[in-house]
């Protein structure tokens, strides 16, 4: 499916960018994914990333990036501001950029410290941004695929292949 998100001003994105900005549009996207995220989903999944943040707060967000004053971010909107962080992720060392940026998340799946996602946790990041439906089976294999030592846990090395498709 091809949008406006392909030409985001002037920054150009590749399939794979387009499909990692939808997997994470619809981490938000998640009552009743209609194609939109509203400020109580933005509070939602961001309180349950473990941030802080009121409702007020998550409107002024919307409010920022709610090009049709609609009070909801469609996925263009939400390319349009990813395209913004990605123009300036080009003018500074982009690797870095995306390297701290992934660390951050990394340490948000990694509930318990200890350097590893395991599946306990894996299962539970899932759920709180809005997968309840996942099965056993499904974590089975994201694990599969991320774990390439085989020990049962992702680190943050295999975390970065699997997000960035490397």
């Amino acid at each position: 499916m091809s949008c406006a998100c392909k030409n985001t001003g002037n920054v150009q994105i590749s399939n794979r960018e387009e499909q990692i900005y939808r997997d994470v549009f619809n981490m938000f996207d998640h009552d009743p994914k209609d194609g939109e995220i509203t400020a109580n989903e933005l509070r939602i999944t961001m309180v349950n990333l473990g941030l802080s943040v009121t409702i007020s707060e998550s409107l002024d967000i919307i409010n920022e990036l709610d090009h049709d004053q609609n009070q909801k971010i469609d996925f263009n909107e939400f390319c349009k501001m990813m395209g913004k962080h990605h123009h300036h992720c080009i003018e500074k060392d982009c690797r870095q950029v995306l390297i701290d940026d992934l660390q951050r998340a990394f340490h948000l799946f990694d509930l318990n410290g200890n350097g590893f996602i395991c599946k306990d946790e894996l299962r539970e990041i899932l759920i709180k941004t809005g997968e309840q439906d996942v099965s056993e089976a499904e974590i089975d294999e994201i694990l599969k695929l991320a774990d390439t030592d085989c020990n049962g846990m992702i680190c943050f090395d295999e975390f970065v292949r699997i997000i960035t498709h490397e």
